[in-house]
């Protein structure tokens, strides 16, 4: 009985630690969309659950613990009444008495860590499994490679793809289409058909529902919201190489114009940027990378018309002889690229 209670407590403590990080990561939000209190009724959901699992295990426990002494006792009373009337009929030696009464307390002490032990290894085992779920789920985004040699020329064409994420329907098929060195491709369409999914498929983070990805050199991806870690701006940088040097590092931050000292701190997900300086942050990490295509989510979310223009000045500058392909909603975006292409649960077309 305990070792199930235990077992049911890793899953649920777990659920419990996820909305914690999730209602910390998205308090703004939650509260400027009002969606604050179905988060904390979660929350509170999560908590009685666990409350719940642990308060049944602890009167197990307890129920094992009284049984374990109460058969302590009992052994230690059966042991001294044996012992006191075998020394009466004269066949133990009255040394021996102690022995008789001492053991089975000496066995409980024993066996009271055998439990312990028990606990620990079904916690631990149930861990384990959950790791196991991990290390053994096929590989994601290991789809065919096309025979023949790689282009020099850097390129993306996708054909005749179908996207969506594993075990759910598929978003979108029938997207066609092609991004050549230097040129720049807008893809847009309204929210939930796919683009996301379209740019995790490209990267190779979920498999191909269909259809051929031909990607020639490395991709680089600038997300939406790109995390931005809690330690130094060089290590932010380096995360999109991790050999680059210190050099490197501050010629892609001189080159993104983002004027900070390389070893600032930038704060719990980089809350001493502004939002300008957090997305070039995240450009400069794409800029050490050094990728011969370029794939951007929505590059002047929330960012102001000045700041929006600035930092889309330097990604085209870096993005010179590149494939360039911009997921985004901003006319001002799409004004800039070489050609449009909506994507829609049908497939793609061209508009220009």
């Amino acid at each position: 009985l305990s070792a199930r209670a235990d077992a049911a407590s890793l899953p649920a403590r777990g659920e419990l630690a996820n909305v914690v990080h999730e209602i910390a990561r998205t308090a703004p939000d939650l509260v400027a969309y009002g969606a604050d209190t179905a988060a904390l009724a979660r929350l509170d959901a999560a908590d009685a659950d666990l409350r719940d699992i642990d308060s049944r295990a602890a009167w197990t426990r307890g129920l094992a613990t009284a049984v374990q002494t109460l058969a302590a006792g009992l052994a230690v009373a059966t042991g001294l009444w044996f012992g006191t009337e075998a020394i009466r009929a004269g066949v133990l030696d009255h040394t021996m008495l102690a022995v008789l009464t001492l053991v089975p307390l000496a066995l409980h002490e024993v066996f009271n860590d055998f439990t312990k032990a028990a606990q620990t290894w079904t916690r631990a085992s149930v861990a384990l499994d959950r790791v196991r779920e991990v290390l053994d789920a096929p590989p994601v985004g290991s789809g065919d490679r096309a025979a023949g040699e790689a282009s020099d020329v850097p390129l993306l064409e996708v054909r005749d793809l179908a996207i969506g994420w594993p075990g759910a329907p598929v978003l979108a098929e029938g997207l066609s289409f092609r991004v050549g060195p230097g040129e720049s491709v807008a893809l847009v369409g309204p929210s939930g058909v796919g683009k996301t999914t379209l740019a995790a498929t490209i990267l190779g983070l979920i498999p191909a529902a269909g259809g051929t990805i031909e990607v020639s050199g490395r991709v680089g991806y600038l997300a939406q919201d790109a995390h931005v870690f809690s330690t130094s701006v060089t290590e932010n940088v380096k995360i999109g190489h991790r050999e680059a040097t210190a050099e490197e590092v501050s010629a892609a931050l001189d080159r993104v114009r983002l004027d900070v000292d390389p070893g600032r701190l930038v704060g719990e997900l980089g809350t001493a940027l502004s939002g300008g300086e957090a997305r070039r942050l995240a450009l400069a990490r794409l800029v050490v990378a050094d990728a011969q295509v370029l794939l951007l989510d929505e590059p002047s979310e929330h960012l102001d018309p000045e700041t929006a223009d600035a930092l889309l000045d330097d990604i085209w500058a870096s993005a010179t002889g590149r494939p360039l392909l911009v997921i985004t909603h901003d006319p001002t975006v799409i004004a800039r690229c070489d050609r449009v292409v909506p994507v829609g649960p049908t497939g793609t077309s061209p508009i220009r």
